[in-house]
């Protein structure tokens, strides 16, 4: 912890002094000027040190012409030199023309090096920093890279992950990955409302989210399933028989698994080394060889993120550095280097809680009798129906094509093509919905004026249901053409289009993930004002003009889940008695059956007081008589320790106890005492 701490204050210290001297030696360039100036410089650095940390993981394999000092020897030259020798001449070649492209040898100012081709959007160069550009690149001083280098260099870094109850001295990308959460600001983490989850919370509700996905599929017990985690993943065989860890295994290599908020990536990331785990001991289980297991890690990984996670979040930087982590996790495990996945359409920045244009997603193509091989989306040989016949429909399935493509595509002009390809459907698509519902609501007002002709009325004097219907129409036709005024301007998406962006997941019948777990942003009220007309169009009647905003993405998780799917967040408690929660509680015991509730209370979960509780459920009706697990917590050592305090504090109570006027969680014999002395007291 105390390496961890002071690793973490060095190196914020050296990103904000990033950040201020990019903006001072750039002031020139738009970019980095007026109001967004300092987002885009801190977006810059962010992207920058990224890329140089993950340099430091893949010298430590030898993958920099195979010297474990590639860096250090490469910026002697320049230390204590004035200008900006050392980013011009040896990183952004290293990155634009040695690391994002094929081949193995590539020159680096002048020297012929073996550098792998990595790729993945990492090494990119991008348009908005004007990175390559020989006259507007940045200017980025040799003194600054001195100080980073030095620092980075008092380190050991290692390619062993740590595990969540690990205490490793070495800089591991885990680690790596806490100091990502951090190093955003703390008044841009009031305002987003992003609090990061400790990791052994993480750890317990992806095994809790697991352990009722398998049970639901392939009815693993309890203490099987606790068993395949005591088993190390090298050692012990578990306790399981070969069918029942065959079913494991085929279970969780389909699964698909989503975070609507996924913040620096830390749930997607427990549910890789959660996955990985259990395909580990299954395998032994089955007789396989510690050493062919070992040798299949990396395999696993890739599999895993490029079928069974996905994420989410409004945060362009959150984003890079989810992508970042995941990179990390699978280089860590390659002997050899390989071509990084693009991550740009598995970690969506975009809005959750945007999907809808008046009321409706845009959904992957549907299928029915008689769809033509060729039009194959997934990897299937079977005939799979038939898609829509209009217009939208084959540019719905043009994007899933082109999205399943892009993922392991590494040529710059193929992946460039694709991503314009992906823009101009969608773009044809939200035309079309614009042009729709702009239609349908002007014939709306048309059909109120002709009403109001044929009465002989004027405007203000129709009915109230008339005028109101008048009004709500005009304020639709307003929002579509602001929303078409600024997508025309500079591209901005009205929404997000989750079921097309990740179409495998609905492709299956029920469709949808399998599993949905967050920790989605605590935004009060209050600050809400802004979009509210928006939230109320997006959930109808769930809204409620005082609930905050993580109320919304449990309505949104079950939409995305498939119908037994299982939901698993922690969020504040607040909803499960205040006012504003009621359609929160009505939904979650109506059209979800809670599993497990973890009540925390005041306890220092996070750095603010905000009153956390983890909630998992089903998405299916509970059935009459359903009891769930609750767990009040009142220590803090047992928030180190949760699995271990819900077992022994857990008690099951009814859901029909879980009532829509408000949750207590009390044992039922207390809450039973309590209600039979209100009743002698009313009397």
């Amino acid at each position: 912890e105390a390496v961890s701490r002071k690793f973490y204050e060095g190196y914020r210290e050296r990103f904000w002094t990033f950040v201020e001297e990019v903006q001072k030696a750039n002031k020139g360039k738009a970019h980095f000027m007026g109001e967004q100036g300092g987002a885009n410089a801190r977006r810059f650095v962010q992207l920058l040190l990224g890329r140089v940390l993950f340099l430091y993981f893949i010298q430590k394999k030898g993958w920099l012409n195979e010297e474990l000092e590639f860096l250090a020897r490469r910026f002697a030259p320049y230390k204590g030199k004035e200008g900006s020798g050392f980013y011009w001449n040896i990183l952004e070649p290293l990155f634009f023309s040695g690391l994002n492209r094929p081949g193995g040898k590539k020159e680096i100012h002048g020297e012929t090096c073996r550098i792998p081709y990595l790729n993945g959007g990492l090494f990119e160069a991008r348009e908005e920093y004007f990175e390559g550009d020989e006259v507007l690149r940045p200017y980025i001083s040799n003194q600054l890279f001195g100080g980073l280098l030095e620092f980075l260099d008092s380190y050991n870094f290692t390619v062993a992950e740590s595990t969540p109850f690990d205490q490793d001295v070495d800089i591991d990308p885990e680690m790596l990955g806490l100091v990502f959460e951090n190093i955003l600001a703390e008044e841009e983490r009031h305002a987003t409302g992003t609090y990061y989850t400790p990791r052994n919370i993480v750890s317990f509700m992806c095994r809790e989210s697991l352990f009722h996905h398998l049970n639901g599929l392939a009815r693993v017990a309890r203490d099987a399933f606790d068993d395949l985690f005591d088993a190390p993943l090298e050692g012990r065989v578990p306790k399981i028989g070969k069918t029942l860890a065959r079913e494991i295994e085929n279970a969780v290599g389909s699964i698909r698994v989503l975070d609507p908020a996924v913040g620096s990536g830390a749930f997607l990331l427990g549910m890789l080394h959660e996955i990985v785990h259990l395909r580990s001991v299954c395998g032994r289980a089955l007789g396989e060889a510690e050493i062919v297991l070992s040798a299949r890690l990396a395999e696993w990984k890739r599999e895993i993120i490029g079928r069974n996670v996905f994420g989410v979040d409004k945060s362009t930087e959150a984003c890079e550095i989810a992508r970042l982590r995941l990179w990390l996790s699978l280089t860590v495990d390659e002997d050899e280097p390989s071509p990084l996945p693009n991550l740009d359409y598995r970690i969506v920045q975009g809005d959750t809680l945007r999907e809808k244009l008046d009321g409706e997603p845009i959904l992957p193509p549907r299928t029915g009798p008689g769809f033509e091989k060729e039009h194959d989306l997934f990897g299937s040989t079977k005939d799979q129906g038939v898609l829509f016949v209009d217009e939208r429909g084959r540019r719905t399935a043009a994007i899933v094509r082109h999205l399943s493509s892009y993922y392991s595509t590494t040529a710059d002009a193929e992946k460039r093509r694709l991503r314009e390809s992906i823009r101009q459907d969608l773009a044809a698509i939200l035309e079309d919905r614009w042009n729709t519902h702009e239609a349908r609501w002007k014939g709306e007002i048309d059909r109120v004026g002709e009403k109001a002709l044929q009465l002989h009325k004027k405007p203000d004097d129709l009915p109230r249901d008339w005028a109101a219907r008048l009004q709500e129409g005009q304020r639709h036709i307003e929002r579509i053409q602001a929303e078409r005024e600024a997508f025309r301007k500079d591209g901005t998406w009205p929404i997000t289009p989750l079921r097309l962006f990740f179409a495998e997941a609905f492709a299956g019948n029920p469709g949808g993930f399998d599993i949905v777990l967050a920790n989605p942003p605590y935004v009060r009220q209050e600050i809400l004002r802004p979009i509210k007309p928006q939230l109320k169009e997006e959930f109808g009647d769930f809204f409620s003009g005082t609930a905050d905003l993580y109320t919304y993405f449990y309505a949104r998780g079950l939409e995305l889940l498939r119908e037994g799917g299982v939901l698993c967040y922690i969020a504040p408690n607040k909803f499960m008695r205040a006012g504003y929660g009621r359609n929160t509680r009505t939904l979650l015991t109506t059209q979800a059956t809670p599993q497990l509730i973890v009540d925390f209370g005041d306890l220092p979960i996070f750095e603010a007081t905000t009153y956390p509780s983890i909630l998992l459920v089903k998405k299916e009706p509970p059935e009459k008589g359903w009891e769930t697990r609750v767990a009040v917590m009142d220590s803090p050592s047992q928030i180190e320790h949760v699995g271990e305090a819900v077992s022994l504090k857990g008690f099951p109570m009814r859901v029909e106890d879980l009532s829509p006027e408000g949750w207590t969680l009390e044992n039922p014999e207390v809450l039973r005492l309590v209600q039979r002395e209100d009743q002698d007291f009313s009397m």
